[in-house]
């Protein structure tokens, strides 16, 4: 199976979303730009309920997904 026959993909080097790579290490606008509007914030994350994720951007001042 290749990693662009599921929705997610996880490897030792890599998660993937319909193929294309995650932004860890980006701003929220790159998420919001793959993943669609997250459907709520948290005050710790945000949410996509569903895509039953959930990212935490609260360590890094709302700034950078880690």
């Amino acid at each position: 199976m290749k990693t662009e026959d599921t929705e997610f993909a996880i490897t030792p080097c890599q998660i993937t979303y319909k193929g294309k790579e995650l932004p860890l290490g980006k701003p929220l606008d790159a998420w919001i730009q793959l993943l669609g509007t997250y459907s709520r914030h948290t005050g710790r994350g945000y949410v996509w309920d569903s895509l039953g994720i959930a990212i935490n951007d609260w360590e890094a001042n709302h700034e950078y997904v880690k």
